[in-house]
């Protein structure tokens, strides 16, 4: 693909005059040829300029452009003066486009990360499921006592990361399928909550208490903490979502109720 610029009045200059359409499809070809291959400065190779064009005589109609001064020979290569006509501005060029694109693509990305479109691009720095994958990793290693990872191999969370599978469209990429169901410290923090009510919201709330700097052995002790507080109503007890969302996981110990003695009466006894 090449970005050119042709007027619709280029070939209505008195120079195209009696030029056969052979030589013209030549000429267009060149200035093709120069802007797919990058050459700004208008300059090709002999031999690469009788291969642009699949006329019967290709130096000819090179011939004929430089007797029209359309093109110069200066010996060795081919040179198109007016190229910069033909050309895109120097802002639309590939190699000033394309890191602005890349720079676009890379804010979309966080975007779609955000909005909870997960794609194996998403910023590993940033991504709630990428970082939960590496916490729970390490958690589960420190537990099993064999260092990063799982049995000892040396990666982070290798079971516990997030599966990546090919969508079924050839060359594209399939999302990321992380679910509860796959997440054994998520089941930990799940069993010792005692209201399980919603685990899809609760997940993505884990999700993001892990994201946010939150460990997840202390977030499942706190739950386990809440489910033995002696002052917790039951009728009123949070929903995981909402508990973890507001970061109750950091609350301080809960007091146990005092009671208090009455004052006997001697005619108790």
């Amino acid at each position: 693909m090449s970005w050119l610029s042709f007027t619709d009045d280029y070939t209505s200059q008195r120079v195209w005059d009696g030029m056969p359409y052979e030589t013209r499809w030549m000429f267009h070809c060149l200035v093709e040829y120069l802007a797919r291959t990058r050459r700004w400065d208008g300059r090709m190779a002999w031999t690469s300029a009788l291969r642009c064009a699949d006329v019967p005589d290709p130096e000819g109609c090179i011939r004929a452009l430089i007797d029209a001064g359309l093109v110069e020979d200066d010996g060795h290569q081919v040179v198109v003066p007016e190229i910069e006509g033909f050309l895109p501005p120097e802002y639309l060029r590939p190699e000033n486009l394309l890191p602005r694109k890349a720079k676009n693509q890379k804010k979309w990305r966080l975007v779609q990360c955000e909005q909870g479109n997960h794609t194996r691009d998403c910023p590993t720095a940033t991504c709630p499921i990428k970082i939960a994958a590496r916490v729970t990793g390490n958690a589960a290693g420190d537990e099993s006592g064999n260092g990063p990872g799982n049995a000892g191999s040396g990666r982070v969370g290798e079971d516990l990361n997030p599966r990546t599978e090919r969508s079924e469209g050839a060359g594209q990429r399939g999302l990321l399928d992380y679910g509860y169901d796959n997440d054994p410290v998520f089941g930990r923090f799940w069993d010792a909550y005692p209201h399980k009510v919603g685990k899809p919201e609760a997940f993505a709330a884990w999700l993001t208490a892990l994201g946010r700097g939150a460990h997840p052995e202390a977030v499942i002790k706190a739950a386990a903490r809440y489910n033995d507080d002696p002052n917790r109503n039951p009728a009123k007890t949070k929903y995981p979502q909402g508990w973890l969302n507001a970061e109750r996981y950091n609350d301080a110990t809960p007091e146990a109720p005092q009671r208090f003695a009455y004052p006997t009466s001697p005619w108790d006894n």
